[in-house]
């Protein structure tokens, strides 16, 4: 297997945890989010494709996007991070 065959392999798994897999949704937001300054759903959602390997397109920015927010919803009902308008932070 070439490397860009298996670093586009390594990116679809990581893309399927982004959208499916709460815990790893979860572990990844609280580590790229700090008490000291806010960060958008956009600023984690390029992190995660800097860091992560993946070329989303549009519809697949979206659909994390979605999952991104969702968890951050519930995060803030678990009281472990804070809502300031569109932007996030720990607690």
């Amino acid at each position: 297997m070439m490397q860009s065959e298996a670093r586009h392999v390594v990116s679809a798994d990581y893309f399927l945890k982004l959208l499916d897999d709460p815990d790893f949704q979860t572990k990844f937001i609280l580590m790229h989010l700090s008490r000291s300054y806010d960060r958008s759903i956009k600023r984690i959602l390029n992190i995660a494709e800097r860091e992560l390997g993946l070329e989303l397109d549009s519809h697949e920015r979206i659909s994390v996007a979605r999952k991104l927010r969702m968890r951050l919803d519930m995060l803030e009902y678990e009281r472990k991070v804070e809502r300031r308008g569109n932007l996030w932070r720990l607690r």
